[in-house]
């Protein structure tokens, strides 16, 4: 006896549905520089301590005299008519040793070292500032390592970074849902994922191997990046996926 059966199997569609919808959105925003930087020491050595301190004192204070004709004063100082502020960042006495034919580490000497970071307002004062540096009579032990430039008020340049990175992730968004058949809806949430904001750049110091009367430096750019991300709602027109 052949047996025939009808199995009838029940198969229930679901259409997925589009609820929301997470972009990421990046902007940056290129801002020039508006402060600038200049990183210097002197250093002095001498078998005698009180030679080194006398050495130093004497140079750093024809650097201070010349700085403060040139209207940048003490950071602790206020004037109107002042383009800078400079202000101590080391100051460090210290034995100086060497190594005898023996390999015994011996007494040598002392080494003083003065480091003073210098901040312009008035950047293009740079180049000019760094030529009088450089030409102080006196003043064989000064070393400068180097510039750097930074920004003034990053929260405004931020914030304008910010702005962008939402329209980003808002133009990104229309696009998918416009492309998925979907309506794209209201903001539900709104993540910072990350902000890249450059601290003060140092420029290279061999730029100072050139001529002192004639330092060549030029003006800065700097980057200010932010991402987010972005979280709608969305409408669904009755499309499914394909």
């Amino acid at each position: 006896m052949l047996v025939f059966g009808i199995f009838l199997v029940s198969t229930n569609e679901i259409t997925p549905k589009i609820e929301d919808i997470s972009v990421t959105g990046t902007a940056s925003v290129n801002v020039i520089s508006d402060i600038a930087f200049i990183n210097l020491a002197v250093v002095t050595e001498s078998e005698s301590v009180s030679e080194a301190i006398s050495s130093n004192n004497k140079q750093m204070g024809n650097i201070f005299e010349a700085l403060e004709n040139n209207h940048i004063i003490k950071i602790e100082d206020s004037s109107v008519d002042a383009i800078g502020h400079f202000s101590t960042q080391r100051f460090q006495v210290a034995q100086r040793h060497r190594y005898d034919t023996q390999g015994n580490r011996v007494y040598s000497g002392w080494v003083v070292t003065n480091q003073i970071k210098i901040e312009l307002e008035k950047t293009e004062m740079l180049a000019s500032i760094l030529s009088i540096l450089l030409e102080i009579e006196g003043s064989q032990n000064l070393n400068i390592h180097g510039v750097g430039y930074g920004i003034k008020n990053k929260e405004m340049a931020l914030n304008e970074a910010r702005k962008r990175a939402v329209l980003d992730a808002t133009k990104k968004a229309t696009l998918y849902t416009k492309a998925a058949g979907v309506t794209l809806g209201k903001v539900r949430s709104i993540s910072e994922m990350g902000t890249s904001i450059p601290n003060a750049r140092n420029e290279a110091g061999q730029i100072f191997a050139a001529d002192a009367g004639k330092a060549p430096v030029t003006g800065s750019q700097q980057t200010i990046s932010v991402t987010v991300r972005v979280s709608f709602s969305v409408k669904d027109k009755g499309t499914s996926w394909q």
